[in-house]
């Protein structure tokens, strides 16, 4: 009991190290010009919120409790332009149903990024995280919602998926998907 508490607060220090090494590819992906955006799973810190606030774009933060993201999340249809959920449907009891609903909140794109399995696992020495509930994969993410651009990001231990819903004919997810 006492080695996970250590090994849970290391991870918990390498990860706050690892957002400042992350930032680069996150920004990347900003639109061009200050929008509106949406950051789920913000956390108490609110660290991308507050970093993203200070580049001039429009945040609202809100996060999952509990593992659970609201059914529906209390917005209309495309009420942002850029919705981000970082490191967050892996700690939801329903990932199909929380991506489809920050799919349905973002107008113009939909950044995620999930832990990249057996690799994070493997960077926390085999130590695997008890409130990770799932292993998503990119197949199975775009299966839900159709072709995203994929990077691996933050020394390759995380998936980065962005779907562009501006340059799609039409915005509506398929409904089946792949969780391993």
């Amino acid at each position: 009991m006492v080695a996970q508490r250590v090994v849970t607060s290391l991870a918990g220090h390498a990860f706050r190290a690892f957002r400042h090494v992350r930032w680069p590819a996150l920004s990347r992906t900003l639109p061009s010009r200050p929008c509106t955006v949406l950051d789920v799973g913000c956390g108490t810190e609110r660290w991308f919120t507050t970093r993203i606030a200070q580049a001039g774009y429009q945040v609202t933060g809100v996060d999952v409790q509990d593992g659970v993201l609201l059914p529906q999340l209390p917005y209309d249809s495309e009420a942002f332009d850029l919705v981000v959920c970082l490191e967050v449907l892996e700690h939801t009891t329903d990932p199909v149903r929380s991506l489809q609903e920050l799919y349905r909140v973002a107008k113009r794109r939909l950044l995620v990024t999930v832990p990249r399995e057996p690799w994070f696992t493997m960077w926390r020495l085999g130590w695997w995280v008890p409130d990770h509930l799932w292993a998503l994969t990119p197949t199975g993410c775009q299966r839900l919602l159709g072709p995203a651009q994929v990077t691996a990001v933050g020394l390759g231990r995380y998936w980065q998926l962005v779907w562009d819903k501006s340059s799609r004919a039409s915005s509506q997810p398929s409904a089946s998907v792949e969780i391993r």
